[in-house]
């Protein structure tokens, strides 16, 4: 973007690369803020709420899972409990005399193909006991564990079938020991006999709950107590994979005392995790153009506010510009338009000078800062602006001239002084202003007859302020209308300028100078004699040339016109003889200087 960003003191354009905007700095940082504020806040909100939403559907599938998975394994379960119901039956309907226990057992082992074992165990003792088949009562050492007398107890207690394991059973296998208390009636009472046990694979009778797990697609460990009031658990299933992050629910199955424990995750995680990243994915890029759009419609509104600013404002300075303070102005009187101001026009003194020799980023500075001292003395009821150059406007609104005129005099008494690039700078004023509406019923006019004030300020010798009075010479002007260029171009005799303080430092010399020493121009001739006088004067003349100086200077007869005979040396090395006629002026800026025209003798 290219922008007209400062006219550089001179009334011309800068042209450079697109800089934040007034508008943009002041207003655009809060506005994307708040934006960014109101996304982030949305962003967060519409996530968390996907996130919770998600999680709930993640969390109520794997609870039916869960469910599910209690309701299967109870009813499976349910299956091995009628064996010992059976078994215990029997044996209460025999009052205790079994005779074909091994008949009976083999054709109930046979019928179903989780059952590993069945076994009568009397109260009385081991020797005594009954199991099918042969190779079962290996499984004495697992009965008399500590998990199955706390199994056998609770199932006498409560009077109900209570599972102990899981542990390793006869075979080898993986299983449960079910336990059911039986009792015979003796003498009108109830007497525990024994127990009725049966011994079933975990792998036969859950099988059921096993392949509804695989279709379920999830992860999962599903753990029991060994027996009630056993703080020992142990793996009852587990799928290949440990579950990540699961979700753990407890439930107990109809057989007493046995508390579940099932912990599941998804196959490859939580699938509210992935949608919430992705759908926090899908809000950041929506957010992101956005932003774009955003800064996008800051930056024009930035542009079109600069614009308008632009067509008001002094792009160096920040006041009014000719065209912003004509319609201020024009704005207060159309408000209040007999309402008295003063009007005055001003300048800064030698202003070309601070550019010429110290560049143009100091005139800037100086600019800058006389615009800040004037916004400030004009306070809330005074109009600043930059008309071009380094010419000013200042309205003081609601103060006739004579009113006026104690703040105006304050601007121009004060000193104007600006350190800047390693240089101290101190610079003056002149102002002329006009009354409204004695002196000029219209801007114009008001403008025009501060402006002829001000010119009387400048042919009286600058550095003071006039009030329009209508006697100013016009005709005088015209010593205004040349500069230095002008006047010292067409001198019919060389002219150089020396700073003596310097060590008789060159300042200027003009064409007829160059001309007389021959060298073709100005750089031409600075290279050759290195800006010291001593380099043109003749060797048999120069300490007597630099003792007559040094005691002109020290008399310091300012304005007295002295004359000297020497000889000077052109750049071929020839010598001429010249009749210097040498004057001593103070300058404000360099202090002493010595100004010496050169005539050809003979």
């Amino acid at each position: 973007m290219i922008r007209k960003l400062s006219d550089k003191n001179k009334g011309g354009i800068i042209i450079r690369e697109h800089s934040k905007s007034h508008w943009e700095k002041k207003y655009g940082v809060l506005l994307l803020t708040i934006v960014l504020v109101i996304m982030a806040l949305g962003t967060f909100g519409l996530t968390k709420s996907e996130y919770e939403r998600g999680k709930a559907d993640d969390l109520t599938k794997a609870k039916i899972v869960a469910k599910t998975t209690a309701l299967t394994a109870s009813q499976e379960l349910n299956r091995a409990q009628t064996m010992t119901a059976e078994l215990r039956l029997i044996t209460a309907q025999s009052n205790g005399k079994i005779n074909n226990f091994k008949a009976i057992a083999k054709q109930l082992v046979a019928r179903q193909k989780y059952a590993v074992s069945l076994q009568l165990l009397p109260q009385k003792g081991d020797s005594e006991r009954f199991f099918y088949p042969e190779n079962s009562h290996r499984v004495a050492k697992t009965m008399r564990a500590k998990s199955g007398q706390l199994a056998r107890r609770y199932a006498v207690k409560h009077d109900e079938t209570v599972i102990q394991g899981p542990v390793d059973l006869s075979d080898g296998s993986r299983g449960f020991i079910l336990y059911q208390p039986i009792f015979l009636k003796q003498q009108g009472r109830k007497v525990l006999w024994g127990y009725a046990a049966c011994e079933v694979k975990i792998s036969e009778i859950l099988k059921i709950t096993t392949a509804s797990l695989k279709i379920a697609h999830v992860d999962y460990k599903l753990t029991k107590n060994l027996a009630p009031g056993s703080q020992e658990r142990a793996v009852v299933l587990a799928s290949k994979k440990q579950p990540e992050n699961p979700q753990s629910y407890s439930f107990e199955v109809n057989q007493g005392g046995s508390h579940w424990r099932f912990d599941l995750a998804p196959t490859g995680g939580w699938t509210y995790k992935r949608k919430t990243r992705r759908f926090l994915a899908y809000a950041l890029l929506v957010d992101l153009l956005l932003l774009i759009l955003t800064m996008v419609a800051i930056r024009r509104l930035g542009i079109l506010f600069d614009l308008r600013r632009a067509a008001r404002y002094d792009a160096l300075t920040q006041i009014y510009n000719r065209r912003g303070f004509e319609e201020a102005m024009e704005k207060e009187q159309r408000r209040r338009p007999k309402q008295p101001f003063a009007l005055a026009i001003l300048d800064v003194d030698d202003f070309k000078f601070f550019n010429d020799y110290y560049g143009h980023q100091t005139g800037d500075a100086v600019l800058k800062q006389l615009a800040q001292s004037l916004k400030e003395a004009a306070g809330e009821s005074g109009l600043v602006c930059r008309s071009g150059g380094d010419e000013f406007l200042l309205a003081l609104l609601g103060q006739t001239a004579p009113e006026a005129e104690r703040v105006f005099k304050k601007i121009v008494d004060a000193p104007h002084e600006l350190d800047h690039n390693g240089h101290h700078i101190v610079y003056s004023l002149s102002l002329g202003y006009a009354d409204y509406p004695d002196q000029g019923e219209s801007l114009k006019t008001l403008i025009s007859h501060a402006d002829e004030a001000l010119y009387d300020v400048k042919l009286n010798g600058k550095k003071g302020m006039q009030c329009y009075s209508g006697q100013g010479k016009q005709i005088l002007r015209s010593q205004l209308a040349f500069n230095l260029h002008d006047v010292v171009a067409h001198m019919p005799t060389a002219l150089l300028i020396i700073q003596p303080e310097k060590d008789g430092r060159i300042l200027f010399a003009n064409q007829q100078t160059l001309d007389l020493l021959g060298y073709k121009n100005l750089w031409n001739f600075y290279d050759t004699i290195n800006k010291h006088v001593s380099h043109v004067v003749a060797p048999e003349d120069l300490e007597r040339v630099r003792a007559w100086q040094k005691d002109f200077v020290k008399e310091e007869n300012l304005g007295q016109v002295r004359q000297l005979r020497y000889h000077v040396i052109t750049k071929g090395g020839a010598r001429v003889l010249v009749m210097a006629s040498v004057s001593l002026v103070k300058n404000s800026h360099y202090g002493l200087l010595i100004y010496q025209t050169m005539t050809t003798i003979g």
